[in-house]
């Protein structure tokens, strides 16, 4: 059996420069938008095939290749790989969520890429805008 906890949080303390981070308070299980918001951040980060309970699960976004350009450049990853990658997972999570319901302020309702940057020549990061069926939503900021 696996649980979610939250580790650390990450508080903001009025000056722009500082960000405090402290134990959470209660029990640390993570709930809510923060779990669903860590579900997809792991399963966009799996391999299909890592796991041996579930082979087919995981978007691969971190496996994805750089683009060359002339053989020798690297451009950057694959936009339509990473689409792809975001989709899968979106679908894997809705159909797991099916098979065994969750609360709805848990549960996906959809995932959609606002942005992806250019971090060097071989990573970008993506922001990713998470619904939760009680129309909740978050930005997921993932360097892959």
């Amino acid at each position: 059996m696996t649980i979610d906890a939250k580790i650390f949080e990450l508080e903001y303390s009025g000056d722009s420069s500082k960000y405090v981070w402290k134990l959470p308070s209660g029990n640390g299980l993570v709930s809510g938008i923060d779990r669903l918001a860590q579900q997809v951040a792991k399963s966009l980060l799996t391999t299909p095939g890592s796991d041996l309970r579930f082979p087919q699960w995981g978007g691969g976004a971190e496996g994805i290749p750089p683009i060359m350009h002339d053989s020798t450049e690297i451009v950057s990853k694959d936009t339509n790989d990473i689409m792809f990658a975001v989709s899968k997972v979106e679908s894997d999570i809705i159909a797991s969520q099916q098979r065994n319901p969750v609360p709805s302020n848990e549960a996906l309702l959809s995932l959609d890429v606002v942005d992806i940057e250019l971090v060097d020549l071989s990573n970008v990061t993506l922001f990713i805008r998470i619904v939760t069926a009680d129309k909740v939503d978050t930005k997921l900021e993932l360097n892959v």
